[in-house]
């Protein structure tokens, strides 16, 4: 009965554009945790990997430039004709979701972009022995 509840919030939620866009964000936010964790535990755990601050500080930058272009995109939705800007707002919020995703499978290793995903097994056993990276 619970979830019930919670898929009426979200229906009503989704049935305007705001709500749309809110959930969006949403969306976004946790993936970019996730993202971010994952990132950091390929990083922290992959013995091909070194493990380099710098790096790590580059992909936050890049996010934190991502989350200003938002910011920005947000308001000019209304410097446009609501059909037009809020639907682009959508479409934009949209494909930068599947980015994210993307990201995130390249980490587990689910696509081939480059990224291993072997570190998340060698995280798993890394775990279970007590013990990081050598």
């Amino acid at each position: 009965m619970e979830m019930n509840i919670v898929f009426e919030w979200l229906n009503r939620l989704a049935a305007s554009q705001d709500g749309i866009i809110s959930i969006q964000l949403g969306i976004i936010l946790v993936a970019n945790i996730l993202d971010m964790t994952l990132g950091w535990i390929n990083a922290k755990f992959n013995k091909d990997v070194e493990f380099k601050s710098g790096i790590a500080l580059n992909g936050i930058v890049q996010k934190m430039g991502r989350f200003v272009v938002i910011c920005l995109f947000i308001p000019m939705t209304v410097l446009v004709p609501y059909d037009v800007g809020v639907p682009a707002l959508i479409a934009f919020l949209t494909a930068y979701i599947f980015s994210e995703f993307n990201s995130i499978f390249s980490h587990l290793g689910l696509t081939k972009d480059g990224k291993d995903g072997s570190s998340f097994i060698d995280f798993l056993t890394a775990i279970t022995k007590g013990g990081t990276k050598k």
